[in-house]
């Protein structure tokens, strides 16, 4: 399994629906997720992240950010969901 495959499992939110324009909440927080995971785990860059999800590097930078300082614990909890799935496979 993927940084791809796993939030999408966990969030049920498809990679379409993660690099298109629509801003709904759970979207945009499967984006967040996306985007911290492959920025922590895949050690990607800012820009080859927006490349991915069709955002420019300062969104990225915005999302990694608001992530590292998440106080949320549904989303910190998905995010343990993804990582978790991602050593299992």
């Amino acid at each position: 399994m993927n940084v791809f495959e796993a939030v999408e499992y966990v969030t049920g939110v498809t990679y379409d629906e993660i690099k298109s324009p629509k801003r709904h909440a759970d979207i945009a927080e499967a984006r967040f997720i996306l985007i911290f995971l492959l920025w922590q785990i895949e050690d990607k860059s800012e820009h080859q992240i927006g490349k991915l999800v069709n955002r420019d590097h300062s969104s990225v930078h915005y999302a990694i950010h608001q992530m590292i300082n998440l106080k949320e614990k549904s989303v910190k909890d998905k995010v343990d969901k993804c990582k978790f799935y991602l050593n299992q496979h």
